[in-house]
């Protein structure tokens, strides 16, 4: 199922459309927002993971653009944690890759946003970064099996637009209740400043690597941020590392021939591997290699590609 209205992730920019936005804005509003103070946070290579429950009381677990609903008694989660999600985890398709820690915490916050909708009505929606040794390529972890750390919470009210948790409530209350949370290298510092840091000096305090993939800047006034942005995406920006950059540019140019096209740094062989992987998720169609499924291909490639090579934003804009 494709993830509806209040539960997918807002798309964040990248530093590149972050200027073509300043543009149109004006330099009296980009100055405002540049202003506003911020936190900064490592950017995790992973992929998007979200925990939680929908305006209409389903639990569920998801994906960046697809969501595995929670077909059974949820009262049998708190009581039997594996026997409950017996069923389930043959639907998300990295469950069985998640250490144990991971699955029950999983339960966990899905317990406690089955407890909120029964006293609010609201939906909650915890995201995160699923990552791990075998999850993407390009960085190494201390741990066994997969992780998620999260790094930000959605409430949907029924009858009002969905709004995210300030970080300092979200995450203080993560690290209440013990759940892992993308790691804080900045705060207290403006939009400006934030853009000055020498991300390319930083070390990973996850991954075992002495590089990050970059960092995640957010703005701590969250109604101050809706007056003066007026775009569909999130004033959140994503500032990668020239290394990680090159990195990802040399793993590219040995999966893909040489055929002195600039989409060839884009269309790769990972990203169609990726591609048909997420089709055959959704079980829309499954993927025979036939002529016929190039359309689906060729759809899956370029939303990957908007998603995270242009923030996010329309490339027939």
């Amino acid at each position: 199922m494709k993830v509806s209205r209040g539960l997918k992730y807002n798309s964040i920019m990248n530093t590149n459309n972050l200027s073509q936005s300043c543009e149109k804005l004006g330099p009296i509003i980009t100055k405002q927002l540049m202003g506003l103070e911020c936190v900064v946070t490592e950017k995790i290579h992973g992929e998007n993971f979200r925990v939680g429950i929908d305006v209409s009381g389903k639990l569920f677990i998801g994906q960046r653009n697809v969501i595995f609903y929670l077909d059974m008694n949820v009262y049998d989660i708190g009581v039997h944690l594996h026997t409950g999600f017996q069923m389930f985890r043959s639907e998300h398709p990295h469950w069985n890759k998640m250490n144990e820690s991971t699955q029950q915490l999983v339960g966990k916050l899905l317990m406690f946003c089955l407890k909120k909708y029964e006293e609010t009505g609201n939906s909650f929606v915890f995201f995160g970064e699923l990552c791990g040794n075998g999850m993407q390529s390009g960085f190494k972890y201390p741990w066994d099996g997969l992780r998620v750390l999260y790094f930000d919470v959605q409430i949907s009210p029924v009858d009002d637009e969905p709004y995210y948790l300030p970080h300092r409530d979200a995450y203080y209350w993560m690290d209440l209740n013990g759940v892992p949370r993308v790691p804080v290298v900045a705060t207290k510092r403006t939009i400006a400043e934030a853009l000055k840091i020498d991300v390319e000096r930083m070390v990973s305090e996850v991954a075992v690597s002495d590089f990050i993939e970059g960092i995640v800047i957010k703005p701590t006034d969250r109604e101050l941020v809706n007056t003066l942005w007026p775009f569909d995406s999130r004033f959140i920006i994503k500032y990668k590392t020239k290394r990680y950059s090159e990195q990802k540019q040399r793993n590219k140019t040995k999966s893909t021939p040489d055929l002195g096209s600039p989409f060839c740094d884009f269309v790769t062989f990972a990203r169609l591997e990726h591609a048909i992987e997420r089709i055959n998720e959704r079980r829309v169609v499954k993927i025979n290699y036939e002529m016929s499924d190039l359309r689906y291909v060729r759809n899956e490639v370029l939303l990957d590609i908007q998603n995270e090579e242009n923030g996010g934003e329309s490339l027939l804009a």
